[in-house]
């Protein structure tokens, strides 16, 4: 699986690093099929947000580390040296 930290530098630039999650078969239940599962992942404070379809943002810095998941359509985000990427319904 892949997956990427979206970051600002010292300077407040954004910038965009690829990860790639290392995942293990694991049977989690005796009656289940073995499934590939990743390291746990630790988000401190999850929010949940709503953006309309109309939004449409100008650049600006996050101001805490993030994650994302997205549960229906596409989001658009870049950073300063990377071309934008597409987040689609499913992401993490």
């Amino acid at each position: 699986m892949k997956d990427f930290n979206h970051y600002a530098g010292e300077a407040g630039e954004s910038h965009r690093q690829d990860v790639e999650a290392k995942n293990e078969r694991w049977r989690f239940a005796l009656s289940a099929q073995a499934i590939e599962f990743s390291e746990p992942v630790s988000y401190k404070n999850p929010m949940f947000l709503r953006i309309k379809s109309v939004w449409n943002e100008t650049f600006h810095v996050m101001p805490a580390p993030q994650g994302l998941m997205n549960l229906t359509g596409v989001i658009r985000v870049s950073a300063n040296e990377s071309v934008p990427r597409d987040i689609i319904t499913g992401d993490v």
